[in-house]
């Protein structure tokens, strides 16, 4: 069971869409803390928590995030989990930072969608008398939840293009093998040699002649 959700985990899709889970979840609480603080200190006006809340969330997300990345895409000792794993897409040529900003490429093609949701939620209820730390969890629940929606289904768009592209050049490198393979070629001359020619045999003597052969065999 262990070794199945381990080798669950290794898959790209998957360790992807918990990782970014689990980095914006456990971003949330210094994210909460930095509000409430700001809310103790007297700031009230909707867009500066609104903005507190960004440039909180954004830093600790993506640190989050890196470090999350690196033990399951990068660290050795889940290597036989993701060498062994019959359906795991993963860009081993790229080293962990690339790999790890590719993903936030991804997902801040995504982020307008995420915190348009997220702080525009949480800027509606904060207008509407509620307390800005429900408010943002609120916020937070629903952006992540359509940002992780849409991110999966881009990923999994990208794994049947890559297996489309895999079988693709598995056609073409069968079809050059076919087209290299020619016929039995001899072991000097390396051209095509044909099969030996079985003698002939004489031809029949017409009726009432003796052939030759029979005519010295009598002699």
């Amino acid at each position: 069971m262990l070794r199945w959700l381990g080798q669950l985990y290794a898959r790209r899709i998957v360790n992807v869409n918990v990782n970014i889970v689990l980095a914006g979840l456990l971003a949330l609480p210094p994210t909460l803390l930095a509000v409430w603080l700001a809310h103790r200190a007297g700031v009230e006006t909707p867009w500066k928590i609104t903005l507190i809340t960004f440039v909180t969330d954004v830093v600790a997300d993506v640190a989050i995030y890196y470090t999350l990345h690196w033990l399951a895409n990068h660290w050795p000792a889940l290597h036989v989990l993701r060498r062994d794993h019959p359906h795991k897409v993963h860009k081993a040529h790229l080293s962990f930072f690339k790999d790890a900003t590719l993903v936030q490429v991804e997902r801040a093609a995504l982020s307008p969608i995420l915190y348009f949701l997220f702080l525009g939620t949480q800027h509606v209820l904060i207008a509407h008398d509620w307390h800005p730390v429900p408010a943002t969890v609120i916020g937070f629940a629903v952006g992540i939840g359509t940002a992780r929606t849409l991110h999966t289904l881009w990923m999994l768009r990208q794994e049947r293009l890559s297996r489309l592209a895999s079988l693709r050049v598995e056609r073409q490198q069968r079809a050059e093998r076919r087209l290299r393979t020619g016929p039995a070629r001899g072991p000097e001359t390396g051209s095509a040699q044909p099969p030996p020619a079985t003698p002939d045999a004489p031809p029949a003597p017409p009726p009432g002649e003796v052939s030759p052969t029979a005519a010295s065999e009598r002699g």
